[in-house]
């Protein structure tokens, strides 16, 4: 009896990873390769509320995967790609995705506290309500990213780029964004009290309702006649700043 039972047992799970491996492939979604580093590709496919805390996924390719409340907290994951994901929910704190790609990422309301995505390239990206205490977005590309009511309390965003990126009602105390290009950066409603903004150019900006500006440092920022400003902000013309710090050619 106990043969009849594990030869019925073993028969009713190769016949379901049979089932698993066939429907896999008729949704037309490549499989996740996860060993042994757990790199691999997973082309638009679902690991919707999978939990891969602490794996290594570098150089993983997972365009269009379905991340939505997946655990991917103190995952290692450099330059792979997640372009496209929805990763709405999904929990990332303290991963490392040093040069990873995001471009046209979803992640609204997703964790990601003390997450590091420095040099990472994240355009059309976006962050609706995401938690982004202390993340690290040093040198990252976010273009067109939106941080619509994000809070990024302290997050460093030194040298990224964020042309025309739009942080409406996002928090962003005690932030850093030195050196960063803000082109057409809109901070509608933004709490900015305590972050720093030292020799940026606000080029076409949108600082006029932002919140708690006085306590902000602009040392070395400049704006251009396209800024809008509040009444208490004025910053130097950056065509006339430039042509000030000009090394002399004598």
């Amino acid at each position: 009896m106990v043969k009849h039972a594990l030869k019925y047992g073993i028969a009713a799970v190769i016949a379901a990873t049979v089932a698993h491996t066939a429907a896999a492939q008729d949704s037309g979604a490549s499989r996740v390769s996860w060993a042994p580093s757990h790199s691999g590709s997973c082309t638009d496919c679902s690991l919707a509320g999978y939990s891969m805390a602490g794996w290594n996924l570098s150089k993983a390719n997972y365009p269009g995967a379905n991340l939505s409340s997946a655990n991917l907290r103190n995952v290692t994951a450099h330059n792979a790609n997640f372009d496209r994901v929805n990763a709405n929910r999904a929990d990332f704190r303290k991963a490392d995705l040093t040069s990873s790609s995001f471009v046209g990422a979803d992640l609204t309301a997703a964790r990601l506290q003390g997450t590091n995505f420095s040099s990472a390239t994240m355009s059309n990206a976006t962050f609706l309500e995401a938690k982004l205490t202390g993340t690290d977005f040093v040198g990252a590309t976010l273009t067109n990213a939106k941080f619509h009511r994000a809070t990024a309390i302290r997050a460093d965003f030194s040298a990224a780029n964020l042309t025309d990126a739009v942080f409406d009602g996002a928090d962003l105390t005690g932030a850093i964004f030195d050196n960063a290009v803000l082109n057409g950066i809109d901070l509608k409603n933004a709490a900015i009290g305590g972050a720093s903004f030292r020799n940026v150019r606000f080029s076409g900006a949108d600082l006029s309702l932002a919140l708690g500006i006085d306590t902000a440092d602009f040392d070395g920022a400049c704006a251009t006649v396209e800024t809008l400003m509040p009444d208490n902000l004025v910053l130097t013309n950056c065509i006339r700043y430039e042509s000030e710090i000009e090394p002399d050619q004598n």
